[in-house]
């Protein structure tokens, strides 16, 4: 098992002990349950609960990645090339790797790392072009990061994702995580937007996107209307519209079916759903509109993503 298989990895695999980076060691410098998790969409998530069992320097490489990284307990001290960071419980931080760099990550034995790493690679980033501007900012330097005071949602996501880490791998398993990545990514966008687009209007329309997104989810594959979501978030449907658009990038409609084949991309790599299968639980009666629609988000045809099963 690698830690690229997605499934959980314990330490001691030829992984670095948060799992952003790899390296070649194999000497067990953590005890406990390290996991990643990778998603069609280009989002990535991985983290841990572990014990670190050694006092040394640990040096890795990264990927390019807008790295979000939230400390539910323990202190974190690393470094993107040479830049040092430091992080303790409850707080978070968003680095933009623009360019493959070295990672450093300083080791205490004995303490405890209850930590959550939501990576938006450079395929995510692309596959939305109407990023708020806040975010348009933080990726536009190498190194440029942004420290935030994540909120209690998003600590209680962060707790969701590391009990859902511990449960055997399964296409449900693997859905259930990426809801919970897409709620923490509407957290971090909706802290974000302070940094220039004022404060209070901010915290104030947080919830409402974050409850819309989790009512959605919570009724994926049922049709749903703007007025359902924007009664289940507080929300007028104006409100709701340019809220989410502002927070997620997309529409409430966009993101439904987005998600919706999300999750049936998943079930026919994995085999356990036919195309006729896919495309009803999408929602496409037509098979060539589900085609086309699938090929726009995957780059291949449903038949393609089945046959390299």
């Amino acid at each position: 098992m690698t830690i690229a298989s997605a499934r959980l990895v314990r330490a001691g695999r030829r992984v670095y002990a948060d799992g952003i980076g790899s390296h070649d060691g194999q000497e067990r410098w953590v005890k406990g349950c390290i996991f990643r998790q990778t998603f069609a969409s280009g989002l990535e998530l991985l983290g841990g609960d572990y014990i670190e069992q050694q006092q040394r320097l640990a040096v890795a490489t990264v990927q390019p990645a807008l790295i979000v990284t939230l400390v539910e307990q323990g202190r974190v001290r690393f470094a993107y090339d040479h830049s040092e960071y430091r992080l303790r419980s409850g707080q978070g931080l968003a680095v933009n790797v623009q360019r493959m760099c070295s990672l450093e990550r300083w080791l205490d034995p004995g303490q405890r790392q209850r930590k959550v790493h939501l990576l938006l690679t450079p395929k995510w980033l692309q596959q939305h072009s109407a990023l708020p501007a806040t975010l348009q900012q933080l990726i536009s330097h190498h190194l440029q990061s942004w420290r935030w005071q994540p909120s209690e949602v998003a600590m209680d996501i962060l707790a969701r994702i590391l009990e859902l880490a511990a449960v055997e791998d399964s296409w449900q398993r693997r859905l259930q995580l990426e809801q919970q990545a897409l709620a923490l990514l509407v957290e971090f966008f909706s802290a974000l937007a302070p940094a220039t687009l004022g404060m209070d209007r901010a915290q104030q329309n947080r919830g409402g996107v974050a409850q819309a997104v989790c009512f959605v989810e919570q009724h994926l594959f049922q049709p749903l209307t703007l007025a359902q979501v924007a009664d289940a978030a507080h929300l007028s449907v104006s409100s709701l519209q340019r809220q989410f658009k502002q927070a997620t990038g997309v529409t409430v409609i966009d993101y439904q079916r987005q998600r919706r084949l999300d999750a049936v991309y998943d079930g026919l790599r994995t085999g356990q759903l036919t195309i006729h299968q896919a495309a009803y639980q999408a929602g496409y009666r037509h098979a060539s509109n589900f085609n086309t629609a699938f090929k726009r988000r995957f780059g291949k045809t449903p038949g393609e993503c089945l046959v390299s099963v």
